[in-house]
């Protein structure tokens, strides 16, 4: 019995052994990779892998994405009618004036159709969520009031066009357009991409998420500085 019990705590030992040493076959314990920068406001990192080449790397942030956001009008209700019919989404760009829009090709838009089943503000925020287009619905209250307020992906291409084609005898979709022809809602802010320099070479990114710029590495940008430099250092 004693044999048999010291053969346990000699096998408990082995397998701590084993562990320790299945560790040592992983290629990222020996190129493991550290990271340090400055105190600052403009970035921050949120993912480093041993695949990230050490060096020194100076950053600019020139500017940050922001997605597009667009309002409608005031509805004294958020379950009343709006009116049926459908709504055409595509992407792009507006100018400055937003009064000409540009369609990127690359990106696909969607048709929304708003029936018995969601004729209210409600039921078209709820139909553009699902729609899983990339954009986003909420109704904000305001004094009482409801407004529709539509935000797109950051980006100054992932800006949208909506066009209403209303059902006969149905109608009020239309005050949700917001397209070349009409615009019953309002820009509150415009799409645009974030400007970096990455050792002085200067990128454009529709995101503020940067997954390419310094292999291995992730960077969250919030916020801009036209004098600030940020000196990232990888090191083995």
């Amino acid at each position: 019995e004693s044999q048999i019990s010291d053969f346990g705590v000699l096998r408990n030992a082995f397998s701590t052994l084993e562990t320790a040493a299945s560790a040592l076959s992983s290629a990222d314990s020996f190129n493991a990779k550290s990271v340090s920068l400055p105190t600052t406001t403009l970035l921050s990192i949120n993912k480093l892998e041993a695949a990230a080449a050490a060096g020194s790397y100076s950053l600019n942030v020139d500017q940050v994405a922001k997605a597009q956001s667009i309002s409608s009008g005031d509805f004294t209700s958020q379950t009343s009618p709006v009116g049926k019919g459908t709504l055409a989404i595509r992407f792009g760009s507006w100018d400055a004036g937003t009064t000409t829009f540009t369609v990127d090709s690359t990106k696909t838009g969607g048709t929304i159709t708003i029936d018995d089943s969601n004729n209210s503000l409600i039921g078209v925020r709820d139909a553009i969520n699902k729609a899983n287009l990339g954009i986003s619905a909420s109704v904000v209250s305001d004094s009482g009031k409801y407004k529709l307020l539509v935000t797109s992906p950051s980006g100054e291409t992932n800006e949208v066009e909506i066009t209403a084609t209303e059902t006969p005898g149905s109608l009020g979709l239309s005050s949700f357009d917001f397209n070349q022809a009409t615009r019953n809602m309002t820009q509150q802010q415009g799409g645009q991409d974030a400007k970096i320099r990455m050792n002085g070479m200067a990128l454009t990114r529709s995101s503020n998420h940067l997954t390419d710029g310094i292999p291995g590495m992730e960077i969250d940008l919030a916020n801009s500085s036209l004098t600030e430099t940020v000196n990232i250092t990888v090191s083995a």
